[in-house]
């Protein structure tokens, strides 16, 4: 069986470095949670638990910045 090694991404297998859907997935999942979190850091969210339209509030920004 032909096999090979990626220095780029110590990655070896059959498959090129482009063509690793694990890679992939981890990369979109990191790449969106950075977005979430650069969004977040925008935010000032005060919730006081006793108040329902103060996590109303926060449940809706919340939402907002995860795009739902």
């Amino acid at each position: 069986m032909w096999m090979w090694f990626c220095a780029e991404c110590s990655v070896g297998g059959l498959f090129s470095c482009e063509d690793d859907v694990v890679k992939a997935a981890f990369v979109n999942q990191q790449q969106k949670f950075r977005a979430f979190l650069e969004e977040l850091s925008k935010t000032k969210l005060e919730v006081d638990p006793g108040s329902e339209a103060s996590v109303k509030k926060y449940y809706d920004t919340m939402a907002k910045i995860r795009g739902r």
